[in-house]
């Protein structure tokens, strides 16, 4: 299996279990909170958002996250293409 196959499904996978475990763990703790945080990132300008009791740091870390995302893109970049070659 190829890395990008295997990075794809590590995401679907890792989506699928977060979606799972919030019901579970607001079930267990009695005492319900959600917040939500996410970016969307359309070319090389990040959208960031963040809804609920902490959304300043749900935007933060959403946005930190996308900006690690697109370095490591970067820098994996000549990998991929040496697997093309």
């Amino acid at each position: 299996m190829k890395i990008g196959h295997l990075l794809i499904l590590s995401g679907f996978l890792l989506a699928f279990i977060a979606v799972l475990l919030i019901p579970i763990l607001a079930i267990l703790s009695g005492d319900a909170s959600l917040s939500f945080g996410g970016c969307i990132v359309i070319l090389f300008f990040p959208i960031c958002f963040g809804v609920g009791s902490e959304p300043l740091l749900l935007i933060l870390a959403a946005m930190l996250l996308a900006i690690v995302l697109m370095i490591l893109s970067y820098f994996l970049r000549p990998l991929s293409r040496r697997a093309v070659e």
